[in-house]
């Protein structure tokens, strides 16, 4: 009787632990997948975390924020087509003038713009008027701007969010602005850099000297036509060879940056 009942037991003890093996499997399984999805939201969250810390840093460091817009201004001239110096274009260059904003949307309001344009000193007597409009987010009416620290001499913030002026000299810095609306509010750091930018063409004697000291002898080269040369200035292949110097002071730094470009 003993034998029977072992014979039957046996397969049910059998299955028993097929199951408790079985669901053993499952639950690693589970467990496997719990874990990697926990991974997976860990590394969204700490990438979201150090692109934030690296963003405060990079406001917080008035070089870092300096050097960055230069590095900008130089890329923007990278990649225009050469312009020759000449008496009449003795600036052959392009820089970004207006605001960039930023098309997210918000339940409230907000400060919409995300970068502001560089402003430029006077170079060889010229002046060069800058104006930027900062723009809102589900603002309504009676906007009121203000700003901190003061902007670079200069340069002024009207009530309705405009900057403008003629910048007097290089500097570079972060600015706080915030925007008031219907007893609403909202604040954002926005970097504001003036540069100074000089143009220089190498002559003969590889000395680089200033495009504006040049522009009689460089509108009579050209005009002798791209294959021919007055032997005054190094060519390229087709070209005058150029230097564009960009540079900023931040805290008392000064940062340079150079371009050297050739038709």
């Amino acid at each position: 009787m003993s034998k029977h009942s072992g014979s039957h037991g046996y397969p049910d003890s059998r299955r028993h632990d097929d199951f408790v093996s079985s669901g053993a499997r499952e639950i690693s399984l589970i467990e496997i997948i719990a874990m990697l999805i926990i991974m997976v939201i860990g590394g969204i969250v700490l990438f979201g975390a150090v692109s934030q810390a690296r963003a405060s840093a990079l406001r917080s460091d008035p070089t870092l924020v300096a050097s960055a817009d230069l590095a900008s201004a130089v890329h923007q001239i990278q990649i225009q087509n050469f312009q020759p110096c000449t008496s009449s274009n003795p600036e052959p260059y392009n820089l970004v003038t207006s605001a960039v904003s930023s098309g997210a949307s918000s339940a409230n309001l907000a400060i919409a713009t995300t970068s502001l344009p560089l402003g430029q000193a006077p170079s060889d007597g010229k002046s060069h008027p800058y104006f930027a409009r900062l723009s809102t987010i589900n603002g309504v009416s009676d906007f009121n701007w203000s700003v901190s620290p003061t902007l670079p001499a200069g340069l002024s913030l009207s009530a309705d969010g405009v900057i403008s002026g003629v910048p007097q000299t290089e500097s570079s810095g972060v600015y706080t602005f915030t925007v008031v609306s219907n007893g609403n509010s909202d604040s954002k750091e926005l970097s504001l850099t003036v540069v100074s930018v000089e143009v220089k063409v190498n002559n003969a004697h590889s000395n680089w000297t200033s495009c504006q000291k040049n522009t009689d002898s460089v509108t009579a080269k050209s005009s002798l036509g791209s294959n021919r040369s007055s032997g005054k200035f190094a060519r390229a292949k087709s070209g005058i060879v150029q230097q564009i110097t960009l540079s900023t002071t931040v805290e008392g730094q000064k940062l340079i940056r150079t371009v050297t470009l050739s038709s």
